[in-house]
């Protein structure tokens, strides 16, 4: 590496740039040191919501909900021939995997700043241990998994600023470009990084192999869209979403050509009244909701040191730094404050990414603003480089200790209440399988169950891995865009074509009495609803000469 400069550009290509041996053995203990603890921590079994859907998708392949993510289900798919665990554990290993690398590349992308190593160690360190940024790398989810080819794309970026390796350019555009088949944020980065190319004065060929990397990333992406787009069976999203589709102004036969599910997917027609929020109030909440994230993830005092990394950037020989780093974070944080959903945390993951490097930035400025009043800089670098670790152990002890505990447990106990149940029940971690295991337990193959998103998947991986029934169907019933919350909605046209057809070809069940039902169809408990939890009931045609048999029972416990 380079000796260390005040703030970390190097101005003119080194062609004998690279990172040494030790930097590397470095990366790779702190990759092991954060796999050990997202194993330690990960979730065992198969998850409720989104985790389900890609516990199952990764084994039975397909579209998952808006907007696809295929990249991820064939990533997903390669972990599910791990000779280890169960399908739902291979999946979950998969984020624990990506989730290690990201750690290891912050500390790398820390050095192609020039940043000491043992800040960019403390950068990293600093990532391991956020409760968000842990929470997704125990859990099938794609944010981690997304964050790992980020941090790749802004290494071979930075890599090219200090080499002049075209290569590197044409590697950053295309990770940038399979990032559109994991998970869109990333491409938001990309006018920072067009304006860090053209202020960093980028030649035509560094352009030419740059632009051959994103074509050749998003042709990746858009194959593996239609790859997934073209197997339409049970368990692929759209089946899920289809009966509902008229509440998106679309019509079922939309849905008909992969093209077609492609594009609802990719372009988040589901989603698409709550991506860009002008509501000032939830605007202000979101905003509200990071900054608490963000001190309860790192600490008053890192996040302190955070800031003063970031002001550093803009010094007059790395401002061009800040624009790619700091750029990237606010084109990010921008989509996410203005997006409206219940688990929005989950996309503030790629920004906090750059947190933690500007600690480590940050920690090298500090440094460098005392070392030109220290008369022998030696043992004083010694002393502040411990100093600066401990005081950023200390100033985020109880996330520090909250994590210890977590390890000590074998669970992410440090998750809050609200987060405690989904997708991952902390507590009662078999809780989705033993649903699931009691739900397809009452439904013959060829039924239909209609269920939340929630416990959609655990039906789905029973049904599908377990208990040998193929061909059963359950749907989410009110997915999200066709209702008012608080508001006791109608059936969509499409929805109430779906249940007719269903009901003259097949037996329907569903695990909430519906309001919206009562009125065209009779709702026969199985299993009554205890305590405001699910229970099972049959569908029937109103006034239906046809009634289930066996006994019916109100007390029969699941959950």
């Amino acid at each position: 590496m380079a000796a260390d400069n005040p703030l970390g550009e190097n101005t003119s290509h080194t062609s004998s740039w690279r990172f040494g041996k030790v930097d590397w053995a470095i990366a790779v203990l702190l990759t092991i040191a954060a796999l050990a603890v997202y194993v330690r921590t990960l979730a065992p079994d198969v998850l409720f919501g989104d985790g389900g859907e890609f516990q199952v998708l990764g084994a039975t392949l397909g579209l998952a909900h808006t907007t696809g993510y295929p990249i991820y289900v064939l990533l997903a798919k390669l972990a599910t021939l791990l000779p280890v665990g169960t399908i739902a554990y291979r999946v979950n290993l998969l984020s624990a995997m990506l989730g290690a690398v990201s750690v290891g590349e912050v500390f790398l992308l820390a050095r192609t700043l020039d940043v000491r190593r043992v800040y960019s160690a403390a950068g990293a360190l600093a990532l391991l241990i956020c409760p968000l940024f842990w929470w997704q790398s125990v859990i099938a989810k794609p944010h981690v998994v997304t964050a790992a080819f980020f941090l790749a794309l802004l290494i071979c970026t930075l890599t090219w600023k200090r080499t002049g390796d075209a290569l590197m350019l044409a590697a950053a555009g295309g990770l940038g470009g399979v990032c559109l088949g994991l998970h869109h944020i990333v491409v938001l980065i990309f006018p920072a990084v067009f304006a860090y190319l053209y202020l960093s004065r980028a030649s035509k060929a560094d352009w030419k192999m740059a632009a051959c990397g994103v074509f050749l990333g998003i042709a990746v992406s858009f194959l593996a869209y239609m790859a997934m787009a073209s197997i339409d069976n049970a368990t692929t999203a759209t089946n899920s979403i289809g009966p509902s589709i008229t509440a998106y102004g679309m019509k079922s036969s939309d849905l008909d050509s992969p093209l077609g599910r492609a594009e609802f997917e990719f372009f988040s027609k589901q989603y698409g009244r709550q991506l860009f929020s002008f509501d000032s109030t939830e605007l202000v909440s979101n905003l509200s909701r990071f900054g608490q994230e963000l001190g309860q993830g790192f600490g008053i005092l890192p996040v302190i040191v955070a800031l003063i990394g970031a002001v550093s950037l803009f010094h007059r020989k790395s401002w061009k730094n800040a624009v790619l780093i700091l750029g990237s974070a606010a084109l990010m944080l921008a989509f996410a404050v203005k997006f409206t959903i219940f688990d929005l945390e989950e996309h503030f993951v790629q920004p906090f990414l750059l947190i933690a490097l500007c600690i480590a930035v940050g920690l090298q400025a500090i440094q460098n603003f005392l070392l030109r009043r220290a008369a022998d800089q030696v043992p004083f670098r010694i002393a502040t480089g411990f100093g600066a670790v401990a005081a950023l152990v200390l100033g985020n002890f109880l996330v520090w200790r909250s994590g210890m505990m977590a390890i000590r447990e074998g669970a992410p106990t440090f998750l809050t209440n609200d987060e405690r149940f989904v997708p991952f029940p902390v507590d009662r971690p078999d809780t989705p399988h033993k649903i699931g295991e009691f739900l397809v337990s009452m439904v013959p193959d060829g039924g239909l169950i209609l269920t939340t998103w929630n416990y959609e998947w655990p039906c789905y991986y029973v049904a599908q891995f377990e208990a040998n029934k193929p061909n059963l169907s359950v749907v989410e019933f009110l997915p999200q865009g066709t209702f008012t919350p608080g508001v006791t909605n109608s059936l969509t046209p499409s929805m109430r074509q779906f249940l007719d057809e269903s009901l003259a070809k097949r037996p329907v069940f569903e695990t909430k009495r519906h309001p919206v039902l009562l009125a065209d169809y009779d709702q026969i408990p199985l299993i009554e609803e205890d305590s405001g939890r699910n229970g099972m009931f049959r569908i029937m045609p109103r006034n239906s000469r046809l009634r289930p048999t066996g006994a019916l029972s109100s007390k029969v416990k699941y959950h």
